[in-house]
This record gives structure tokens, C-alpha cells and sequence, in this order.
């Protein structure tokens, strides 16, 4: 105590505390105001909600015409409710409501924020014109995806991949041509998209590039959305320095196809470096209904990596009767690499019988 005394004057230790006090007990007043304003709020705009859906309703089904309800509509509140209710509306209905937003001048007010408003409220602005499916013109388009803001940018091309759907190739390729959008997530996430309306622009984008990291986007899109027309020009990158994401891609994209392109491209890879691409080779050879897989497995059933080696021998169980004698051959090596993983899987397969 007298060590404090000497460091602080008489008095200063207890108004210290007290002014300690009151910020601790204001800040804690304002948390808890600012809890019950937004209380209060949610459940304004609950009731407020519940007051006017039938009125929307009956907009919807045509009951009412707008000007008979334009009154009762007219609220701050009402632009939420409208977004709220949109989301749970498609086709006609949701057109009418579209058409409502528009009246009340709220897509004015979000074209606005498109072009001036800060990052924050362009994003918020654009995801409210996606979510009432609102077409924007072609000046629209390129304004937003080149905007200085990366997020930005994927947000409004995913957009307009959305609503442009197979006419999306001319401006996916433009998107491109800026290097700063190459992103691999964005990238990734887009091709998906597109290949959800047509797994075609993916063939195209991939059989005319030339950059690495834009054919392995191609090839990891491909093994998610399977296109059989692809198997050529996945061939032809295969046969091009790619990374070992990029074959296993590829390898994931060609299971199924057992044309001798695909076998002769398989086998080459049967000691491959990276155990990554040699599994996937193991698994996809069991997808095939050709006499060469069995050989090509029966390598594999030798690999140095002991998943590679397990996936091959169940890749010869699946296969059947045309693996006979590869099993045979490994059942009766007792020195064989295999011969401790087919004795167990024959066993537990016989167990599960």
C-alpha cells in the first residue's frame, strides 16, 4: 500500500475505478438497449409481415389488381418482406412479384448501388437482382465483371452464367483474358456451373486453350461432370506436361471409356511417380469391361504403395470371371505383394455371404 501512495496521489486509485465502472456498466447498458431495439425490430417486422402477406397473396393469384393494394403496401419495411416472400416463389409468381419490387422503385435503388454504392452494397445489391431473377442488359454485364473487386467480379459471372446459360461462352472466354481472375476456386466453382447448363462449353474452352491452369480447371470440371465427346482432348493434355492433380483429374474423367487411346494412355501411367495418380488408375481400371484391364491391374497389385495394391486386387474382384486367373496367380504366391490383402477380402467377402 505505501508503495502505491508514493505512485499515486491520495484519491486518484478509487476515481480510477469508479470511472472503470461506469464505462464497464454504459457499455454493457448499450449491448442490452441495442438487444431489445432489435427484439422490438424482428418482431415489428414479423407482425408487419403477417399483415401483409395476404395482401401479397392476393396480388399473386390475381384477386386484386395493384392499384388496389398499393396503399397498404407502401411501408420502409416492405422491401424486405417482398425478398423474403420471393424466395419462396418460381415462374409466373414470382415474375409478379418482380414486377411489384420494380413498381415500388426498389430495382431503381439497387441499380443505383450497382454502379456507385461501396463494395458492401453492390454485393448485397446484386444478390437481390439474382434472387428476383432480374435480366440485365449486355452494358450491365461488362460493367460488373470487371470490377475492381475479385469477389465482386465472381459473384456477377456466376450470375450471368445463370441466366445466360449456354450463351455464357463469349463472356466466360473475356472473363479469362484477365489473368487476375485466375483463381483456382473461382475458376473451379464457375466451370461447374456452366457445366451444369452444358458440359459442351467446357469441351470448347478446354480444346482451345493453351494455359495449363485453365485446361487442369477443364479436366477437374470433366471429372464431375462427365462429357464422353471430352475424350479426345483430355488425351491430347494428357499427352502435355500437366500437374499430378491435373491426371488424376483426367484419369477420373476417362473411367468408364475403354477405347485402346484410353488403355495405351492408362498403362503409361501404371508407374507413374505419384501414387495419387497410380490409385486412381487402380480404381478406374475396375470401371472398365476390356481383356487388357486384368494385366494392367496385376501390375499394379506389385506397386510399392500398399492402397495402389489394395484397389488393384479389388478392381480384379470386380471384374469377374475375365480376373480368374490374375487372382488365381497372386492366391497362390504366398511371396507374392497382394497375397495377404486377396486372402483377407476373400475372406471378409465370404464372411459378408
Amino acid at each position: 500500500m505505501e508503495y502505491l501512495k508514493l505512485v499515486y496521489p491520495d484519491g486518484m486509485i478509487g476515481g480510477t475505478i469508479i470511472l472503470l465502472l461506469f464505462f464497464f456498466y454504459s457499455m454493457l447498458g448499450v449491448l442490452i438497449l441495442r438487444r431489445i431495439g432489435i427484439h422490438l425490430s424482428e418482431k415489428y417486422n414479423t407482425r408487419r409481415y403477417e399483415h401483409i402477406k395476404p395482401l401479397l397473396i392476393s396480388y399473386i393469384s390475381g384477386e386484386v389488381e395493384l392499384s388496389s393494394i398499393k396503399k397498404n403496401l407502401k411501408n420502409h419495411t416492405l422491401k424486405d418482406q417482398l425478398l423474403k416472400m420471393t424466395d419462396l416463389l418460381s415462374g409466373e409468381e414470382k415474375k409478379k412479384l418482380r414486377l411489384l419490387y420494380e413498381h415500388f422503385g426498389y430495382t431503381k435503388e439497387d441499380y443505383k448501388f450497382l454502379y456507385y454504392g461501396s463494395t458492401f452494397q453492390r454485393t448485397m445489391a446484386l444478390s437481390r437482382l439474382r434472387l428476383l431473377n432480374v435480366q440485365l442488359n449486355d452494358a450491365d454485364w461488362l460493367f460488373l465483371i470487371t470490377n475492381k473487386n475479385p469477389i465482386f467480379r465472381w459473384a456477377a459471372m456466376e450470375y450471368l452464367i445463370q441466366q445466360k446459360k449456354k450463351n455464357s461462352l463469349f463472356w466466360i472466354s473475356a472473363f479469362l483474358t484477365d489473368h487476375t481472375n485466375y483463381h483456382n476456386g473461382i475458376l473451379q466453382h464457375l466451370f461447374c456451373t456452366i457445366a451444369q447448363f452444358d458440359p459442351d462449353i467446357i469441351l470448347i474452352i478446354l480444346k482451345y486453350t493453351d494455359d495449363t491452369r485453365i485446361a487442369e480447371q477443364c479436366l477437374k470440371t470433366l471429372s464431375t461432370y462427365p462429357n464422353p465427346s471430352a475424350e479426345k482432348e483430355i488425351l491430347r493434355h494428357m499427352s502435355r506436361e500437366i500437374s499430378d492433380d491435373g491426371y488424376v483429374c483426367a484419369v477420373k474423367a476417362l473411367s468408364g471409356a475403354t477405347t485402346p487411346r484410353v488403355l495405351e494412355a492408362f498403362s503409361l501411367l501404371l508407374t507413374y511417380q505419384n501414387p495419387a495418380v497410380r490409385l486412381i488408375i487402380a480404381k478406374s481400371l475396375g470401371e472398365m469391361d476390356d481383356p487388357a484391364t486384368p494385366k494392367m491391374l496385376l501390375t499394379l497389385t506389385e506397386d510399392v504403395n500398399y492402397y495402389v495394391r489394395r484397389n488393384a486386387v479389388i478392381s480384379l474382384l470386380k471384374i469377374g470371371i475375365n480376373a480368374h486367373p490374375f487372382l488365381k496367380k497372386i492366391f497362390d504366391d504366398k511371396e507374392h505383394p497382394s497375397h495377404e490383402i486377396l486372402s483377407y477380402l476373400s475372406l471378409h467377402e465370404g464372411d459378408s455371404k
